[in-house]
């Protein structure tokens, strides 16, 4: 049974239901407390608390709201590297637990590193998959290139600039010992 009337909890002083994370008071004797602490940063927003709840001989007396303590507040960035990392409106957020989602048209490089130095809290980082723009090539160019130019491009597509001397020569000594590797299989 997925859902129960609250007709069945008719005569009962108090009932305090369980299980969900936000709070929600469906009468005066019917509520669900909640979680005492956001599991998620899809509870950013919620407001965590308990009920202290006094019964003398009639019955329920009164049902008292408390407030639960925040040892750090949730919050949910969106930007570009720069704008977080530089813009004077995300510095309420310093401390707080964060969840970060990237708005960069091309992949950043090290952004975790990068916005771990000003929010030391990062738990999340989102960063949404980004169009694959294989300049002048033809996808179907791809199945004729050697697999190092495909690794190059990959190199280019990711940092949004090819890769320097040193990766091309480091990549082109990886192929090569891989290929000596299959042929002496």
């Amino acid at each position: 049974m997925q859902h129960v009337p609250s007709a069945v909890f008719e005569g009962v002083d108090y009932v305090a239901l369980g299980h969900l994370h936000g709070r929600q008071r469906l009468a005066d004797g019917l509520r669900y407390s909640g979680s005492p602490l956001a599991f998620s940063f899809s509870e950013a927003a919620h407001v965590k608390s308990s009920y202290l709840v006094d019964f003398d001989a009639g019955g329920l007396r009164r049902v008292e709201e408390v407030p639960a303590p925040i040892p750090r507040r949730m919050a949910r960035l969106t930007g570009s590297v720069e704008e977080l990392l530089n813009s004077p409106a995300y510095s309420a957020y310093e401390q707080c637990w964060v969840e970060a989602t990237l708005t960069d048209q091309v992949r950043p490089l090290s952004p975790h590193e990068r916005l771990k130095r000003r929010f030391p809290h990062l738990l999340k980082l989102v960063v949404p998959s980004l169009t694959a723009d294989v300049g002048s090539r033809d996808l179907a160019d791809l199945d004729r290139l050697a697999p190092v130019e495909v690794a190059l491009d990959f190199v280019t597509e990711v940092r949004g600039r090819p890769a320097d001397g040193d990766e091309v020569a480091l990549l082109h000594r990886t192929f090569d010992e891989l290929r000596r590797l299959e042929a002496t299989r």
